[in-house]
């Protein structure tokens, strides 16, 4: 109810027009947020070294597939930014259809506080209807030196059991040893 409070008396004051404007100016492209991760840098001195353990999350969720136009960026979204699968590759060139097709999925990676509660996006991609676990274990391995060379401590991953998702936790468990 503050948080609601608080963006009545603020929004009073903002043009939708100005805050569409402001907004667009935030890079929101597929991949690792930056801004995310310069808020997170931002808010390190104020926590305590308890609150700067985290677990960190990823899952995939159906999105239209479709291109937009990115005005701001000039150019096409809605392919996947990920490779799909060497298995689903395989199986569209038996098939006779194109390797490259629109994004059917969006993968995300979230981090959460384990002492403070809250949650931030760090990163997503679009996808096909299967990623290269090989190339998104790599990502995520950057996602986890880059908030550990910020001060946090990711001490546990979440992920449900899709298959994809164990063969780049396979892959993760062999990178770090």
């Amino acid at each position: 109810r503050r948080h609601t409070r608080y963006w009545r008396d603020w929004s009073s004051d903002v043009c939708s027009s100005d805050l569409r404007r402001w907004l667009q100016r935030i890079d929101f492209r597929p991949g690792i947020l930056t801004p995310a991760l310069e808020i997170l840098k931002d808010q390190l001195p104020t926590l305590k070294k308890e609150d700067r353990f985290i677990t960190l999350g990823f899952d995939e969720m159906s999105i239209a597939a479709k291109v937009s136009y990115d005005v701001g960026h000039m150019s096409f979204v809605g392919f996947p930014t990920i490779k799909p699968g060497k298995a689903l590759v395989e199986k569209r060139r038996k098939e006779g259809q194109p390797d490259v097709q629109l994004a059917t999925n969006v993968l995300s990676v979230v981090i959460g506080g384990l002492n403070l509660r809250y949650k931030m996006l760090i990163a997503y991609y679009l996808t096909d209807k299967s990623y290269d676990s090989d190339m998104f274990a790599e990502e995520i391995m950057k996602i986890k030196t880059l908030l550990t060379d910020i001060g946090y401590n990711v001490v546990h991953m979440g992920y449900d059991q899709g298959s994809t998702n164990i063969s780049t936790v396979k892959k993760l468990s062999g990178k770090e040893k």
